[in-house]
């Protein structure tokens, strides 16, 4: 039954109905052996034979992964007919073995009603993180696309401005005006600030993309710090304070550094 379901031959909803008669089928192969054990004159039979039975029973919760309707199909056939023939003996012994025998067959299948519960509840969160993962990679996606769609457009307005920054370094350099001069510098600097931010915006969505691998390399951490600096300083003037990068340090690291 679960090749032909695999196969695409039978839906999930036929499987279910098949396996239920199949269940009930072998219910009533077993109700026949109880018939025919019982009419032995063997006592220690029918107990070996009950003690098998209910094993068997208890065994076939897991077989039947949260299916209470085939469960119960072959609980019945099997079940039913194990407590008749204890209660028709008319001994009180016969009737205290049925009655647990009851008892059993209602805790196992309320086992397996919880049993498929559970695998409902798994079920229906396993769905919902497919979803949820779906929905994160369209994101992911759509970002990606927006950035590489954007590149072009994003960097067409600091070209222009690049080119207005070069005449106004230009024109501070042929007058001389010393203002001039350090508002063409801050423009400069402004612009390779915005540049390497959307650089970076770019690299990012290319990395989430797998377009670009990263590639460890030595850097100059002290241009770095200079450059990260700067930033800093522009606005700590701003606030009246005063900012200091210092790229001095103790050098108490091995003679041998280790190569990346």
């Amino acid at each position: 039954v679960l090749r032909l379901h695999r196969s695409g031959r039978m839906t999930a909803h036929a499987m279910l109905a098949r396996m239920g008669h199949l269940m009930a089928g072998l219910g009533a192969v077993h109700a026949l052996l109880i018939v025919c054990v019982f009419m032995q004159p063997s006592q220690s039979a029918e107990y070996v034979m009950t003690m098998i039975l209910v094993g068997n029973a208890a065994g076939a919760v897991s077989p039947s992964a949260g299916y209470l309707r085939g469960y119960l199909e072959w609980a019945a056939v099997y079940g039913g007919t194990l407590v008749a023939v204890w209660l028709l003996k008319g001994t009180i012994e016969g009737a205290a073995i049925g009655l647990l025998v009851v008892f059993l067959f209602t805790v196992l299948s309320l086992y397996v009603r919880d049993q498929g519960r559970t695998i409902g509840d798994l079920v229906g969160l396993s769905e919902s993180l497919r979803v949820e993962r779906d929905r994160a990679e369209r994101a992911s996606e759509a970002r990606t696309r927006f950035f590489a769609a954007a590149s072009h457009d994003l960097r067409q307005p600091l070209t222009a401005l690049s080119y207005n920054a070069a005449t106004v370094q230009a024109l501070a350099q042929s007058s001389g005006d010393a203002t001039l001069q350090k508002v063409s510098a801050a423009i400069r600097r402004a612009l390779g600030e915005s540049r390497n931010l959307l650089d970076s915006l770019l690299e990012m969505s290319e990395l989430d993309a797998g377009v670009v691998k990263s590639q460890p390399r030595r850097i100059d951490v002290a241009r770095l710090l200079d450059d990260l600096g700067e930033a800093f300083i522009r606005a700590a003037d701003d606030k009246g304070l005063s900012f200091v990068v210092s790229t001095r340090s103790d050098r108490a690291y091995p003679a041998d550094p280790v190569p990346l």
